[in-house]
């Protein structure tokens, strides 16, 4: 992918499969560059973006927990309706790699406030969280963390999607971004319940 070898550790499987920290392959597995890209390029997009990012992340969760004894991050994605496979996928997928950043019961929680919100859910399948959730949460502790991966059949117009064109659904984003507001009321009640 790059013009000269550069210094990086072993690659994970998602490196491999090409949707690493700089991905060489679109979600439709399609080619994003036609060319190698300079060496130096990592540097650059790493220092213009991804540490100034993970350095305000690390800050704003020390300042939290510093303020409150506790900090739970919430990584909130979205997802294709179906996997690789063509698959349908839940609406709600959580993820807490592999129940090792989020405590059992802030975990049933959660699953049942989606529930209660009459969506389907299910954990860690296919996303288990990534390297926000695992850096950052432990369960067990008092910094935790969640994955919420929201299927875009919930907000995206159905025939668009198919067409490869996503069109927002207005009406059905708003109802996800109250839903949203609910979670995150619904989430500090549940961390000062437990303080």
């Amino acid at each position: 992918m790059f013009d000269t070898p550069i210094d990086a550790d072993k690659p994970s499987r998602q490196v491999t499969a090409g949707y690493g920290l700089i991905p060489r392959l679109s979600a439709k597995r399609d080619p994003l560059y036609n060319t190698s890209l300079p060496a130096e390029e990592v540097d650059r997009r790493l220092g213009l973006v991804y540490r100034p990012y993970h350095d305000m992340l690390a800050s704003q969760i020390a300042s939290r927990e510093q303020d409150h004894g506790q900090c739970l991050l919430v990584d909130v994605h979205s997802m294709p309706p179906r996997d690789r496979t063509n698959r349908l996928l839940a609406d709600i997928i959580l993820g807490d790699c592999l129940d090792t950043t989020l405590d059992r019961d802030k975990a049933q929680s959660i699953t049942e406030f989606f529930k209660n919100e009459g969506l389907r859910v299910v954990w860690n399948d296919p996303y288990a969280g990534g390297y926000i959730t695992r850096a950052h949460g432990k369960a067990g502790t008092p910094k935790q963390s969640v994955q919420i991966e929201i299927n875009r059949s919930l907000y995206m117009r159905d025939k668009a999607m198919s067409a490869g064109t996503p069109k927002l659904d207005i009406s059905k984003a708003h109802q996800i971004t109250q839903m949203m507001g609910r979670l995150g009321a619904y989430l500090v009640e549940m961390q000062t319940d437990a303080a």
